[in-house]
Order: C-alpha cells, then sequence, then structure tokens
C-alpha cells in the first residue's frame, strides 16, 4: 500500500551518488549538475559533511547543502546519498530511500563494499534508470524492478539485442523512462 501511494507522488531525485568509505565515487547520476568539475566539488563537500554529521552509524541522516536535502547513511564499506529538492517531503524522499536500498541490498546480497557493488554494477545501474527517469521516480514496485533487472541481464548475457536506450553513465534512458519520452512526445 506504501508503494502505491509512492508510485502516485512526484519525487525530485536531484542526484544518486554512491562512495567508499575512502570517499571516492562508485556510482554518480546527476540530473540537475551537468558540469563534471561541479559535480566532484559537490561530491567533495558532502562527503565531509556527511563524515562530520554521521560517523558510522548506519542511520539515515539528511543534510541541507545549495538547496539540495540529501538523505544518507553509511552503510559498511559505503555511503548512499540520494539529494532531493528542498521543497520535497522529507517523509516522501525516505520512503524512497528506503526501498532504493532494499532493491541495492538484495543486488548486492547485502555485502555493502565496494568489490560488492563493482561486480553488479550493471544491475545498480538498470535499478536507478527504472526507478528514476530525469529526476522523476517512476517506479517503487519490487517485483518490476527485480523482473526489469532480470530481463536486461538475460538480454545482455545471451547474443539478443534489446534496445533499452542510452543507458550509459549520465544517460537518461530506461524502459519505462523512454515509454514516457514517446508520450510525452506525442502529447507536447
Amino acid at each position: 500500500m506504501e508503494e502505491e501511494k509512492l508510485n502516485q507522488i512526484v519525487c525530485n531525485v536531484k542526484f544518486i551518488s554512491i562512495f567508499d568509505n575512502r570517499g571516492k565515487i562508485i556510482y554518480g547520476k546527476y540530473y540537475t549538475i551537468n558540469d563534471a568539475d561541479q559535480q566532484r566539488e559537490f561530491e567533495k563537500r558532502i562527503c565531509i559533511l556527511a563524515k562530520d554529521t554521521n560517523p558510522q552509524n548506519e542511520e539515515l541522516d539528511i543534510i541541507n547543502i545549495d538547496n539540495f536535502n540529501i538523505l544518507f547513511k553509511l552503510q559498511g564499506d559505503i555511503a548512499i546519498f540520494i539529494g532531493l529538492d528542498e521543497n520535497d517531503n522529507e517523509c516522501l524522499g525516505a520512503e524512497f530511500y528506503k526501498i532504493f536500498e532494499s532493491n541495492l541490498g538484495t543486488i548486492i546480497n547485502y555485502k555493502y563494499t565496494r568489490s560488492g557493488l563493482l561486480k553488479n554494477y550493471g544491475k545498480i545501474v538498470t535499478l536507478i534508470d527504472e526507478m528514476v527517469n530525469e529526476g522523476i521516480v517512476i517506479n517503487t514496485d519490487i517485483d518490476s524492478l527485480e523482473r526489469l533487472i532480470e530481463l536486461r541481464e538475460n538480454a545482455s548475457s545471451s547474443n539478443t539485442f534489446i534496445d533499452f536506450g542510452n543507458n550509459a553513465i549520465g544517460g537518461s534512458g530506461s524502459l519505462i523512462g523512454s515509454l514516457f519520452s514517446g508520450a510525452k512526445s506525442l502529447f507536447g
């Protein structure tokens, strides 16, 4: 029931970043900061603030930087950051974070390490692409996300070609996202 409510509410995700315990970026997807130098500077700032704010207690915390509400948690050897618009509902953001974290945990078998993330990098990219399109939360259904990740993994492991759009780092193409983009172009 809570997931159905979340699917009906718009949440403005500004970025999703994952760092190792040394502050090195493992994954970063930004929907508002387009300049690579600005991204790196921003990443340094949030890592420093996170370290000062939340020294490895594995509880969800929130900080505000540059008009972003940033939800983050230090989990094992990694830190997960999700940035929202400062006007977004923090409780809704926390629910989105929990769903993302649950799906991520399933993918990496709850081994929150750099190597666990890198080993499953393609699945993580798929997860994020299928949950968020151009900063808008489009899918939080756990079963649906698991099926989409499995479908993409099976397609890439066989010689079958399925075009899921531009899903390179920084790309915005997801299966559901491409459907939204197509509908958007039809209806203006």
